[in-house]
């Protein structure tokens, strides 16, 4: 089942084998971590393998998946979150977007007229991007920013700082909106700074969650293709 083509199963197999107190089970989870080393992308499972290796606390299973790190690119910006890119839970990706408090995706960002306008409607983004963009905006925010949602900062003449997404510029002032959504009306007399092309989106947001988590947000936003409307009846 390991090498079958059910990602669900084999994903399900190496819990399984990682309850059995056997030297076989080891045995099968030893040739499958081995057979990624020899792979030359990582699979839906190696991320199952790695944190099973080192929940065994068998010294040939983490000595195999210290060679699966070892591999890893460092010139790769992505190198530490590859094996988040497939193998993810569509349901529990949807619960660390709506539900999650550490990331609160949903204050900023709408699914299916749920959400914020902060940043960027993602109710159809799983078509217009791969899953490869997607990690990397959980990632690396900064590195691409859509279009008109780069966060400003602003230092006010108080030394007070103010950052937020440009919503309107007039000939005196500037309305931003902040990470709350709320508009704010800067006046331009009282600004003496502005630096601009950050993403709205923290920087550390990744630390916030476990690779688990990634790559089930992952397959997640993987998953919105169209966009639907709330039922009347949606609670």
């Amino acid at each position: 089942m390991l090498q079958g083509d059910s990602t669900d199963e084999q994903q399900q197999v190496i819990e399984m084998l990682c309850q059995l107190s056997s030297t076989k089970a080891d045995s099968v989870l030893l040739k499958a971590l081995r057979l990624q080393l020899t792979a030359d992308a990582h699979s839906p499972i190696t991320l199952d393998l790695l944190e099973v290796a080192k929940r065994r606390g068998v010294k040939s299973l983490a000595d195999a998946a210290g060679e699966i790190e070892n591999k890893r690119n460092p010139e790769d910006p992505l190198g530490n979150y590859r094996e988040c890119l497939s193998g993810g839970n569509v349901e529990y990706g949807e619960k660390v977007f709506f539900k999650n408090k550490k990331v609160t995706c949903v204050r900023c960002h709408m699914v299916n007229e749920r959400g914020g306008s902060v940043g960027p409607n993602l109710s159809k983004v799983g078509r217009e991007k791969t899953a490869e963009y997607l990690l990397e905006s959980i990632v690396l925010p900064s590195a691409k920013i859509s279009p008109g949602y780069s966060t400003v900062q602003f230092l006010m003449a108080t030394g007070r700082v103010q950052s937020g997404v440009i919503k309107k510029e007039e000939a005196d002032h500037f309305v931003i909106q902040n990470a709350d959504g709320d508009l704010l009306t800067l006046h331009k007399d009282d600004v003496d700074e502005m630096q601009a092309g950050l993403s709205g989106m923290p920087a550390d947001l990744v630390k916030q969650l476990s690779k688990r988590e990634v790559r089930d947000l992952v397959a997640y936003l993987s998953s919105l293709v169209e966009e639907k409307k709330r039922s009347a009846h949606f609670e």
